[in-house]
């Protein structure tokens, strides 16, 4: 296009911005359909599909990747999000937030052929179910040709946004806005050197929690009823929440009113669903709790990528303003990441008298680290989470499934979850 039909279409634009805008909301409509779709079927492939439905699922997943491509990294929304920049004094602060991240989305795909973008997606499909299969055979072998495949793509995509630089680079900026190896390098320095330490204070200690409470075998069907019970522990909203099985736990879903958590519970292993519903439960209560007015724009999902916020962004809030993470690295937890005041301090509803003194050194911290308003905030979100549902210190709904355990467990898993003893693994 030449300067002259620019600065036509500018000129146009200017003098009738309802327009540019009436399109941008439409193209958010549009993608949003592509997304929801899109992300139904990453979410309940690997859940609920037969075995037999890979290849068939591969061919919708690629398709509706590449038709979402083509429409964002068509010539005509390059143009509108280029008038809107230009413009932005015509905008409110959200229709600025779109356009930015719109033009981010679609400089990431641009330069990429839409051809081979949607062979990426059907292979990708693949080779989830291969290696499913591979894990549970132990077949490294019949996956390898996967890895392969996948890594020899993503390099030469990574030619395609920026042959200068090294792949690795290119990928990392792309899963967290401006890293590189040297950031991760310097980054995981500083937290080897305050874990390390950290790790041979706890071997040495004569502190020696015993496992025994989460030895042997438990019943599948409970451990699924325990995961339902943490869920409500959290907060998570069950109307707007579906839970499924996979071989490795995850959270998707299409959007704020529907969440999805796959995780997978192993009978001799109960801390793994344990921890992974725990975790997963996170991400559910951030994608429930996105403003509703995000629902329909490409602000909704802006932190799946990587972190909401820079990692040392996040080290640094949670060691204080005053803390440099140039500092000498602590020996003790308590001053390298305080934690949101004592058990007793967040969760006054657990509190018992032999809760006093059950944590271990390391995982106490201080309320001085804490504003009056923050632990106000701490106490009055456990209060509503928990408080309704307590029994003698205990959820009753997690008090429900435990009262399904075998009888020798029972009176011992009660009696510590009651005195505010964390489950420890070996």
């Amino acid at each position: 296009m030449t300067d002259t039909a620019n600065t036509v279409q500018l000129n146009a634009a200017l003098a009738n911005p309802r327009a540019d805008i009436a399109s941008l909301d439409d193209l958010e409509r549009r993608l949003f359909a592509y997304r929801y779709a899109i992300d139904e079927i990453a979410s309940f492939g690997p859940s609920i599909d037969p075995a037999k439905a890979t290849e068939e699922r591969g061919e919708a997943y690629s398709l509706l990747e590449r038709e979402r491509q083509e429409l964002l990294c068509a010539a005509g929304t390059g143009a509108m999000l280029n008038r809107l920049t230009e413009n932005s004094a015509l905008l409110d602060d959200t229709r600025a937030a779109q356009v930015r991240v719109l033009q981010r989305d679609r400089a990431s795909l641009v330069d990429i052929p839409s051809e081979e973008q949607a062979e990426f997606s059907r292979l990708t499909v693949e080779a989830n179910d291969v290696w499913r299969r591979a894990k549970a055979a132990d077949d490294w072998e019949s996956f390898e040709p996967y890895v392969d495949r996948i890594v020899e793509t993503k390099r030469r995509f990574s030619s395609y946004k920026n042959a200068d630089a090294d792949p690795y680079d290119v990928w990392l900026d792309e899963y967290e806005r401006g890293t590189d190896r040297g950031f991760y390098d310097a980054f995981f320095s500083q937290v080897k050197s305050c874990v390390i330490p950290l790790l041979a204070d706890v071997q040495a200690s004569k502190h020696k929690p015993s496992h025994a409470v989460v030895d042997g075998s438990f019943d599948e069907a409970r451990q699924w009823r325990v995961a339902d019970d943490l869920m409500r522990l959290e907060g998570v909203d069950t109307d707007a929440l579906w839970m499924g099985r996979t071989e490795h736990p995850f959270t998707g879903g299409p959007g704020v009113g529907f969440v999805v958590i796959a995780s997978h519970v192993y009978p001799d292993n109960l801390l793994s669903n344990v921890f992974s519903m725990l975790h997963e439960g996170g991400h559910t209560l951030y994608e429930q709790n996105v403003n509703p007015a995000y629902r329909f724009t490409s602000l909704k999902g802006g932190h799946l990528l990587g972190h909401a916020r820079r990692p040392v962004e996040v080290l640094r809030e949670l060691r204080g303003p005053q803390r440099s993470l140039r500092s000498t690295p602590p020996r003790d937890l308590e001053e390298a990441l305080p934690w949101p005041a004592r058990a007793r301090d967040t969760f006054p509803a657990l509190h018992g008298r032999e809760l006093r003194g059950a944590l271990p050194r390391p995982l106490r911290c201080r309320r001085a680290h804490l504003s009056a308003a923050h632990r106000d905030s701490l106490r009055d979100r456990a209060a509503a989470l928990l408080g309704r549902g307590l029994g003698k210190g205990r959820p009753r709904p997690l008090e429900r499934t435990l009262q399904e355990l075998p009888r020798p467990r029972r009176p011992h898993l009660l009696q510590r979850l009651s005195a505010g003893h964390p489950l420890v693994g070996r």
